[in-house]
């Protein structure tokens, strides 16, 4: 039986190099893992997923629970969340974060440190970029509603009227309208005809 031609492919941080035999006799694959070490490996298990690593992985997620006690809590996900799609192109959130040069600063790659800078999530809350422009860390950060994050997405278009600059949707909310007539009546008549006929 031929072996599938697994050298120069990689699976989790296994890098995968020449093929070799096993003290068995079996096909294996040498494997340079992201740590540094080489590891022997047979095919079947790197496709299936069943060996990732070198045997790193598992320790390393050992000694995160040891260290903080907090994995898979809803403060670790989204602290994972946050450097994923900031450094992980095959993320994907990375095309609208990392991709556009938002970065972690680099003392939040401990998560005991992000930790001790923002506390642990409240309830119903996410970590917001205070200026969307700006990267991660502990001076532009903060816990906030959805309704905050709504406000503050690129997406909720910001308005000056009279001089005045707020989100379109805090414009909609003193006008006693919703988002979308207001968006409307812009789209149509102009940003101070819109208000003019919207009772501002």
């Amino acid at each position: 039986m031929i072996a599938d031609k697994l050298e120069g492919q990689r699976f989790g941080r296994l890098a995968v190099g020449e093929m070799a035999r096993s003290t068995s006799g079996k096909i294996v694959w040498t494997c340079k893992c992201d740590c540094g070490q080489t590891t022997f490996v047979r095919g079947s298990h790197l496709k299936s997923g069943q060996v990732k690593s070198c045997g790193c992985h598992a320790a390393d997620k050992a000694r995160e629970r040891a260290t903080h006690g907090m994995s898979g809590t809803s403060t670790h996900v989204i602290w994972k969340t946050m450097r994923a799609r900031c450094g992980k192109p095959g993320s994907s959130g990375y095309a609208g974060y990392g991709a556009r040069g938002i970065t972690v600063c680099k003392e939040w790659d401990s998560f005991e440190v992000f930790l001790a800078d923002m506390g642990e999530r409240p309830a119903g809350m996410s970590l917001e970029r205070i200026d969307n422009s700006k990267g991660y860390g502990p001076d532009n950060c903060k816990w906030a509603t959805n309704a905050e994050q709504c406000r503050n997405r690129r997406s909720n278009h910001q308005i000056t009227h009279r001089g005045k600059t707020m989100c379109r949707k805090d414009w909609a909310d003193q006008l006693g309208v919703t988002a979308e007539r207001l968006n409307r009546q812009i789209q149509k008549h102009g940003v101070e005809a819109a208000f003019e006929k919207l009772g501002k």
